[in-house]
């Protein structure tokens, strides 16, 4: 059998018409079982053991016992796919997305444990989530492959699929920290008479994980000099925003699940996805009549600023984008001020004020969302959306 399919079982004592006694079940290893008129359901795959027993029985002589072996197989992955070639600028970096088939139409395989190779990081590496970085001109073969002990059978190979990245050299790189103006350039220095509209935070190719951005919006991310604050959503009664984001050919909004005492972001809190789920929380609102306290800032403010037409509309930051300025958080904050914009101020009184809202809700509870504090990194996935008032940045892509 497969985890999460479900043995009803009925064990009966022969002969039939025997009575006063009661029938106790146990499984080895512990943790799948309901009771002895109850169900068998693993949620892990391995080799199990039931052991049926009689008990209180003072007809009987001898307790006897009965036990059966299972075997619980996962869904195995079938295949696994990621984009076939990929084209950098030197300095750049994307993260190639591993998509997975499984032995059974419709399901999850349940270990998708992969292992990144680069064939030649002296061109471009990878870490260990698929993030590609192009180091010099040139082309290199970036290879995944299953790598879990319940990803295939153990009688056959791991899957395993390609990628060739070309990455080309470019004169000016673009680095976190420079400046980018109203007509689309960037600068390492304030050039006088040019309208500087945001910091660049990173060169990732955003649109590699958020297929919903404009298609030639590949070269980097960029933080908007202005913030605002106000709560995630007036109401949550009609569900998740995931919920309706699925439905509606978005991709996933969750971001953050809770896990023994603290807040872990999931597989989506990891990818750059502030477009698409500022976009989904949109269609959410729109549909059902309720309002946003941070997408009514983030209009507010766009509506001041002019941006150029190779650039996105602004939207507010998924778990991961919020995170990209912590991780440049000195340099970043040091060319706000430096601009004129609005500088991130530390609350020495009260922590839960440095928190900023993300776009990334909890997956396990309707009425949260995530903020994180981009000063320590510290991120929160319990704020109440209707009730919480946070601070926000917005970005946009170019």
């Amino acid at each position: 059998m497969k985890v999460e399919q479900t043995w009803n079982f009925n064990p009966r004592v022969i002969p039939s018409d025997l009575s006063g006694f009661s029938i106790g079940v146990y499984s080895s290893p512990y943790g799948a079982m309901t009771d002895a008129y109850g169900a068998f359901a693993p949620e892990k795959p391995g080799s199990y053991e039931l052991t049926f027993y009689t008990e209180s029985n003072t007809n009987l002589v001898y307790q006897r016992q009965r036990s059966v072996s299972i075997s619980v197989h996962p869904y195995w992955v079938q295949s696994i796919s990621i984009p076939s070639t990929y084209e950098l600028e030197e300095g750049g970096s994307a993260i190639l997305v591993a998509e997975f088939t499984s032995d059974v139409a419709g399901k999850e395989p349940y270990d998708k444990t992969v292992k990144w190779t680069s064939m030649d990081e002296s061109v471009v590496k990878v870490d260990g989530n698929g993030k590609i970085t192009a180091v010099a001109p040139g082309t290199a073969e970036v290879k995944v492959t299953t790598n879990g002990s319940w990803s295939v059978p153990g009688d056959q190979q791991h899957k395993t699929a390609s990628c060739i990245v070309t990455v080309k050299g470019v004169e000016n790189v673009i680095s976190v920290g420079d400046y980018y103006y109203s007509d689309g350039t960037t600068s390492k220095a304030i050039v006088a008479g040019k309208t500087i509209v945001g910091i660049v935070i990173s060169r990732d190719n955003a649109k590699s994980t958020d297929v919903k951005l404009p298609n030639d919006c590949t070269h980097g991310l960029v933080l908007a000099l202005g913030q605002g604050e106000g709560n995630w959503s007036s109401s949550y009664d009609a569900g998740k925003v995931n919920n309706w984001a699925l439905a509606n050919g978005y991709q996933n909004t969750t971001g953050v699940y809770y896990s023994a005492g603290s807040y872990v972001t999931n597989d989506y809190g990891k990818r750059l996805l502030g477009y698409n789920n500022t976009s989904a929380l949109r269609g959410y609102i729109a549909q059902y009549g309720y309002t946003s306290g941070i997408l009514a800032a983030l209009d507010a403010y766009a509506a001041t600023v002019t941006l150029p037409a190779s650039a996105s509309e602004m939207y507010i930051p998924s778990i991961a984008e919020m995170q990209l300025i912590h991780n440049n958080f000195d340099v970043i904050n040091a060319a706000l001020e430096a601009a004129g914009g609005t500088p991130f101020v530390r609350d020495s009184y009260d922590n839960q004020k440095d928190l900023y809202w993300t776009t990334s809700e909890n997956e396990s509870s309707s009425g949260n969302a995530a903020a994180l504090d981009p000063f320590t990194g510290q991120l929160h996935g319990g704020v109440l959306k209707g009730s919480g008032i946070k601070k926000v940045r917005y970005i946009f892509a170019f």
